[in-house]
């Protein structure tokens, strides 16, 4: 019995010592297979449902576009019927929607072009394209970035859509391109009037051609010859961004005279010209030819603009690059002009100047003391100072000297011959970084919220782990219980074996 004894104690003393020098491992409580699998599954579901969910009722019975019908509510387009519908002679003009279901700002349109829908009825026909469903390939082909994105089309071509999305500027929209395509002036002063009033940049095209008919009908007068007939048919294609004027012979003369300045345009009156009238700056005029549409577009744009949130990225996006004039209001100028004023004449007063790099620029300017945040990256501090800036690719060219001189000329050939290097407008180090990221996620969006999506559905998996499997806390006394325990019991056990031994 002496021999049980010292191996109890010395079986207690050995467990003492490992409860010394070591941590006792807690117990753990087994993770249940079937309530992970669980777990999972409607984890799965709820990011099924947050990329899907339309957050409302969809409607029993959805309108679906029909080839040849005038619908009054705006219709389904997907891959299948897209072609058809730019080929529907019925509906030449189409609202188009590109969106996705689960998408607020969606949501809020759809009741105002539902409305729109019914009040242009037979003049413009509205369609909506899912980007997350059927219509996904047409959102990819037309490089659509964001929800929801409004694009028109007239005849079979899908332009961009230049106006707001209230339901007036829509209804304003249809009536626009319902209405003549060209219209008929008197005079050059009647042109610049149409420009002041009916214009929101100011700009009007004119075509004159001494062939034109004397018919009282616009579309005869346009048949007249083939250079009116193809300055119809721009006027036609650019008619949402554009203005177009005709100017009639018949009714050049009058009691005063030649209503017409013939330096203003061109090779007056022997030949036929389109001329670009834009109150304030020198008339251009060229012939018609095959680059008609292209020239349109590429002048359809006031010599300097005021540039802001509206303009910036869609004149910055015509094709080239922009010479940029930054004023501070609070800066008092040594001619008493006002800041404003007094960039803006530099800058028009070297646009319509003849030097040969005037026309590969466009111009603007912009208050330095309202977007200082936005003119830090470009190295733009207050002003006067010019810069050129290519908003696509985000390259600046800025020299200080040239610069606050509001030496134009000088910067832009310093530019040319590369004397003045173009720099990166992306910041470094940490606001560099954000940069990147938020570039990335405004141009994929999707792509994005779905990362989000699931890094939270794995964080959500892994602390549901951790919690199912958290440690069983264990006092330092309960442990020495039961090590005692044990020891008792392995004592005894082997007492018993040594007593069978005995029997025997």
């Amino acid at each position: 019995m002496e021999t049980v004894r010292d191996m109890q104690a010395a079986i207690a003393q050995q467990h003492k010592q490992q409860q010394h020098n070591k941590k006792v491992h807690p117990q753990q409580i087994p993770l249940d297979p079937f309530f992970l699998s669980n777990m999972i599954r409607y984890s799965l579901l709820l990011l099924l449902l947050l990329l899907s969910a339309p957050g409302q009722a969809v409607p029993a019975k959805e309108a679906v576009y029909k080839p040849g019908e005038i619908p009054n509510q705006p219709v389904r387009i997907n891959k299948e019927n897209f072609d058809a519908m730019l080929q529907d002679k019925t509906n030449p003009l189409w609202l188009l929607k590109f969106y996705a279901p689960w998408c607020g700002h969606c949501k809020r349109l759809a009741p105002v072009l539902t409305k729109v829908a019914q009040q242009t009825e037979g003049q413009m026909a509205i369609g909506k394209i899912d980007c997350t469903s059927t219509g996904a390939p047409l959102c990819k082909q037309y490089d659509v970035k964001g929800y929801p994105t409004l694009m028109f089309a007239l005849d079979g071509e899908v332009q961009d859509f230049p106006y707001g999305r209230s339901a007036e500027e829509l209804v304003a929209f249809s009536k626009k391109m319902n209405t003549l395509t060209v219209d008929v002036v008197a005079s050059q002063q009647d042109a610049d009037q149409y420009a002041r009033t009916q214009t929101s940049n100011g700009i009007v095209f004119v075509a004159y051609d001494p062939a034109s008919s004397a018919a009282a009908d616009i579309p005869a007068k346009l048949n007249t010859s083939p250079f009116l007939q193809s300055y119809a048919t721009v006027a036609r294609k650019e008619q949402a961004f554009a203005h177009f004027l005709l100017l009639e012979p018949s009714l050049l003369e009058s009691e005063e005279g030649l209503r017409v300045d013939p330096a203003a345009f061109g090779d007056f009156p022997s030949s036929s010209f389109v001329c670009r009238r834009e109150v304030g700056v020198p008339t251009r005029c060229r012939p018609a030819d095959a680059d008609l549409r292209a020239w349109v577009r590429a002048n359809n744009i006031p010599t300097v603009n005021d540039l802001g949130p509206t303009n910036f990225y869609s004149i910055g996006h015509k094709g080239r690059p922009l010479v940029i004039g930054v004023y501070h209001p609070e800066v008092e100028l040594a001619s008493g002009k006002d800041p404003e004023t007094d960039i803006k004449e530099k800058l028009l007063e070297f646009a319509i100047s003849n030097h040969p790099l005037a026309a590969d620029y466009y111009f603007g300017y912009m208050n330095g003391h309202k977007w200082t945040s936005f003119l830090e990256q470009f190295n733009v501090m207050g002003g006067p100072q010019v810069f050129v800036l290519d908003v696509p690719t985000k390259m600046y060219w800025q020299d200080e000297k040239l610069g606050y001189d509001l030496d134009i000329a000088g910067l832009l050939e310093a530019k040319a011959s590369g004397a003045v290097p173009g720099l990166s407008a992306r910041r470094k180090g940490v606001d560099g970084i954000k940069d990147m990221v938020a570039d990335w996620v405004e141009n994929n969006l999707m792509a994005a919220s779905v990362i989000t999506l699931v890094f939270l559905l794995v964080l959500y998996v892994s602390l549901a782990y951790w919690a199912s499997s958290e440690d069983v806390p264990v006092s330092a006394e309960e442990a020495l219980l039961a090590a005692e325990q044990e020891a008792k019991e392995e004592a005894a056990a082997q007492l018993q074996e040594e007593e069978s031994k005995k029997d025997k």
